[in-house]
């Protein structure tokens, strides 16, 4: 996702995302987020109730997952 904005609008959304997902994931990989992005995703992730991390690469994310 590149040129992306947060505002709070956004991060309800994203936060309303997580909270309809977790239930169905045993982990969850991030894959390429930079910059900014970063910094909005570190305050999302407490909104995961399961495992979540950054990954720079989809392998890297493949790899996480499946130590998971």
């Amino acid at each position: 996702m590149r040129g992306a904005r947060f505002d709070p609008a956004t991060v309800s959304l994203f936060e309303k995302f997580i909270r309809t997902v977790t239930p169905h994931c045993a982990c969850n990989a991030v894959v390429g987020v930079t910059g900014i992005q970063k910094v909005a995703w570190i305050g999302l992730r407490t909104s995961y109730k399961c495992p979540a991390e950054l990954a720079d690469t989809l392998q890297a994310g493949k790899d996480w997952v499946v130590k998971r």
